[in-house]
């Protein structure tokens, strides 16, 4: 399978694989995100109220359940000449997004929608907040795969 790519400004991307499930299965989606090198973002949970925490948000959708997704532990960040500790992510992380398809839906391929919004620093400085706007592939089937 080919990962479905969004790139922003080449700092951070998104990609996604297909989730697929049967009708009142969960499963869940995998967000893929990479943070270019000597940069980070802010983790979802910040320490300094002026800095903006990641945020992963979905647009509702009828067909499935979607849970608040779950991000990886962060990492401490010192910014040079501060002793305020930042709790970041970078490199390459996974956020999963619990997924269950509702009893009334149909065998096919959906596209939920979704968006990132993040904001990116360096050693040094802090850009403005950015979103990536995506769509998470899922394919519903009839019947549960064979492992």
């Amino acid at each position: 399978m080919n990962p479905f790519q969004v790139k922003e400004k080449d700092i951070v991307s998104v990609s996604v694989n297909e989730t697929i499930l049967t009708p009142e299965e969960k499963s869940v989606a995998i967000i893929r995100v990479k943070v270019k090198a000597d940069y980070h973002i802010q983790a979802n949970n910040v320490t300094n109220e002026s800095l903006i925490p990641i945020s992963l948000e979905t647009t509702p959708n009828r067909f499935f359940l979607l849970n608040k997704p779950i991000f990886p532990p962060y990492k401490f960040f010192r910014l040079e000449g501060t002793e305020e500790r930042l709790n970041v992510f970078d490199s390459i992380f996974i956020i999963q997004l619990p997924v269950k398809a509702m009893s009334t839906t149909k065998e096919g391929q959906y596209l939920i929608k979704a968006r990132i919004r993040y904001q990116a620093c360096n050693a040094k400085t802090c850009l403005f907040p950015r979103t990536i706007n995506f769509e998470l592939p899922v394919i519903v089937k009839k019947h549960k795969l064979a492992d």
